[in-house]
């Protein structure tokens, strides 16, 4: 029962960071109207911004792909879904300080460490409770 429900978490998170393609793809229209959505403005005109931007968009589509490949066997990869969850739990707290002192709006910075730690909390604790587990 914990290896479904921490499959099916891994599945959830994995899915919604590969829609990630759709921006990395997207016309730059696209990225424009965003971020006049999230109330930023305009999107710098700055090529080293639309760059960043699709990185970061390419990054989160691999890391949906390999949640998505964890899930397949979560015993053996126990240890790695482990860490990649305590890892991003850690980078989306700094996330928060990063976010505040850049300027972002509080809302979109919460939100973002929010939207990490309702998955990967849970998952956490049912690895944990998978490792407990074994024989």
């Amino acid at each position: 029962m914990i290896e479904s429900w921490l499959r099916l978490l891994l599945r959830m998170l994995g899915g919604i960071c590969v829609l990630a393609l759709i921006p990395l793809f997207a016309p730059r229209s696209w990225l424009d109207g965003g971020h006049w959505l999230l109330g930023l403005g305009d999107f710098p005109t700055a090529p080293i911004a639309e760059y960043l931007a699709r990185s970061v968009c390419a990054l989160c589509a691999f890391y949906g792909g390999l949640l998505l490949m964890l899930a397949r066997d979560v015993r053996p990869f126990s240890s790695i879904i482990r860490y990649q969850a305590v890892a991003i739990m850690i980078l989306s707290a700094v996330g928060i300080f990063a976010g505040m002192r850049s300027g972002v709006p509080v809302f979109f910075v919460i939100a973002d460490a929010l939207g990490c730690w309702i998955f990967l909390l849970p998952i956490l604790l049912l690895v944990a409770r998978l490792n407990r587990e074994r024989p």
